[in-house]
């Protein structure tokens, strides 16, 4: 009985994958997203920009539209956000004349005018480039092409901060003001102070002992009747081999998250906005969705693996080893895979 509770669990753990990832359907995406886009504008027409512009933002993400787009442009201008409306405003622009919208294209280019004699620019210079070097601005990493370059920036209050392997890391607050240009200069790191040897614990003076009188040598106790031999009962051989393929999945798990950051940023590299990605950008973002499902379903039959392979090892740990009867059948493990329609499924047979 409890092996087919064990092997329940892992089908079950599968299909609720599987099911899971079925029910995010690009219409599911494109409802949310003009839910979000109406209760946004209602925020932006009561004067809420800060919890306007994020329903904005998520709704561009689930589906991307000029028209979107353009009102979470405004919305940042609505903030004081100049640098990041400029840039929205500039994406919008570009939606604008693809899609042969001459009005869009019109207010687009009208705010990027008014918005960039009010951009602040930012000047970062580094001093030292040592060896992996990483200079962020708001805990955003800076590229080496953005070094010593004006950057436009939203006015307010930033933090810039530099680190490297075996160095002592930096950091300086700054406050930016509208139309300001500012230039700051990062400083060439210090290599990590070593810590200092501990000093040796000090030693006892030995002293010398009188020898104890020799004693006659006491007689071996008799050795107690320790019953009969204990072993591994069935139940904890299952749980070895249900925790190693837990274990396995787990690994397999490791592998495709880390493709899925890897395709992500190779993504993220062919596809600068929303709105403009090549075609190799939206394969590698598929591929990325692809692993990380993998990923999750394989993590989690990993955690149940191991979690009921743990279980069945401790309890039953200390039953005792029967032997076996004349004629009886041996014991033996069964294990088959085959594919559903939904997925697939891995069943453990033990057989004694």
């Amino acid at each position: 009985m409890r092996q087919r509770v064990v092997l329940s669990v892992l089908l079950a753990g599968l299909c609720w994958g599987t099911q899971a990832l079925a029910q995010q359907t690009p219409e599911n995406d494109r409802v949310l997203a003009q839910s979000l886009f109406e209760q946004g504008k209602k925020l932006m027409q009561a004067g809420d920009y800060n919890a306007a512009c994020p329903k904005l933002e998520a709704s561009q993400r689930l589906d991307p539209a000029g028209g979107t787009l353009l009102n979470v442009a405004l919305c940042h201008e609505k903030q004081g956000k100049t640098a990041t409306a400029w840039a929205d405003f500039k994406a919008a622009l570009g939606v604008a004349r693809r899609d042969g919208r001459p009005d869009r294209i019109e207010a687009a280019e009208q705010h990027i005018a008014a918005l960039e004699p009010l951009l602040p620019r930012l000047t970062v210079s580094v001093a030292g480039r040592v060896e992996g070097l990483v200079v962020s601005l708001d805990g955003t990493a800076l590229s080496q092409a953005a070094w010593d370059t004006p950057v436009p920036i939203d006015p307010g209050t930033h933090e810039l901060a530099a680190r490297a392997p075996g160095r002592q890391p930096w950091t300086e607050k700054l406050e930016i003001k509208a139309s300001e240009q500012k230039s700051v200069a990062v400083p060439l790191l210090e290599p990590s102070a070593a810590p200092a040897p501990e000093p040796p614990a000090p030693t006892a003076p030995v002293v010398a002992q009188p020898a104890a009188p020799a004693q006659p040598p006491a007689s071996a106790p008799p050795e107690r009747d320790r019953g009969p031999a204990r072993g591994l009962g069935p139940n904890a051989t299952l749980g070895w081999i249900v925790g190693g393929v837990g274990v396995a999945a787990l690994g397999v798990g490791s592998y495709f998250g880390i493709q899925t950051f890897s395709k992500r940023d190779q993504s993220d590299a062919e596809c600068p906005t929303d709105t403009t990605c090549t075609n190799r950008g939206v394969q590698l973002n598929e591929d990325a969705w692809t692993s990380a499902w993998v990923a999750d379903v394989a993590i989690g039959l990993g955690l149940i693996g191991v979690g009921v392979g743990t279980y069945l090892v401790l309890t039953s740990s200390g039953s005792a080893t029967k032997p076996e009867q004349a004629g009886a059948r041996p014991s033996e493990l069964v294990i088959a895979a085959g594919t559903t329609p939904h997925g697939g499924d891995v069943r453990l047979r033990w057989l004694w």
